[in-house]
């Protein structure tokens, strides 16, 4: 089973809050990512990923996590 973005950030040990700041994210797109309420763009999850990896020191792709991409 695929991890979510959540369960990255959980895991990371970053707040919502940090995660969204070294990600360059808004809150809201943040939202839409955790819930998987719509599909946000592939840069954006590029950049959660990217602060993510580096936290953890793993290597997850777009395509190793559960989450609603728009078409690539």
């Amino acid at each position: 089973m695929k991890p979510t973005l959540e369960d990255l950030r959980l895991r990371s040990g970053l707040t919502a809050a940090e995660l969204q700041r070294q990600a360059n994210i808004s809150h809201s797109t943040w939202r839409l990512m955790a819930k998987k309420l719509q599909p946000v763009s592939a840069t954006m999850v590029s950049r959660v990923l990217t602060v993510l990896n580096a936290r953890l020191g793993t290597a997850y792709s777009l395509d190793d996590v559960d989450c609603l991409i728009v078409m690539r």
